[in-house]
């Protein structure tokens, strides 16, 4: 869509074209786009006399190729941590976006692209933690650990 607006017209004239405005893509604050897909199915059943054709079924589905990574970080008492860090890299390293835990240690980024990516969680007085090979599949909230808390120890602990 190179990052304008486009219009589809289904062809059936001007009057009996359906129209379809497509916007390119989401970007999310990080600049990562998230492609969106269009199924578009209609049946043409009665004609109406003069060539023109109603349709009684359609449907329309639209399929984002991104998902979410949620979750939530504690300490080793199970105390939620508030502001850890965290940073996601792709699998050559460069870095995605970033954020912080909330107030109940939760977290909430959307808009990962589907795809295999390393998540770092860092906080001063606690040792980091690595998760390689994050997979994050479209249109779902995935997590780390099986849905688990992130436990993060003290430093020296």
């Amino acid at each position: 869509i190179d990052g304008e607006e486009k219009e589809i017209t289904i062809p059936g004239g001007a009057k009996s074209g359906l129209k379809i405005n497509i916007k390119p893509p989401l970007v999310a604050a990080n600049g990562q786009s998230s492609e969106v897909i269009l199924d578009f199915n209609a049946r043409r059943v009665k004609e109406n006399g003069k060539g023109r054709y109603s349709m009684a079924s359609t449907a329309i589905r639209a399929t984002s190729l991104s998902g979410t990574l949620k979750g939530n970080v504690a300490d080793s008492d199970g105390n939620p941590l508030e502001n850890v860090f965290i940073a996601i890299t792709d699998a050559s390293g460069e870095a995605i976006t970033e954020t912080k835990t909330d107030s109940d240690g939760s977290y909430k980024i959307i808009t990962l692209n589907e795809g295999s990516y390393t998540v770092t969680m860092s906080l001063d007085g606690y040792t980091t933690q690595t998760f390689n090979d994050v997979l994050i599949s479209a249109e779902k909230n995935n997590r780390l650990l099986d849905g688990e808390d992130v436990v993060m120890t003290a430093s020296g602990e």
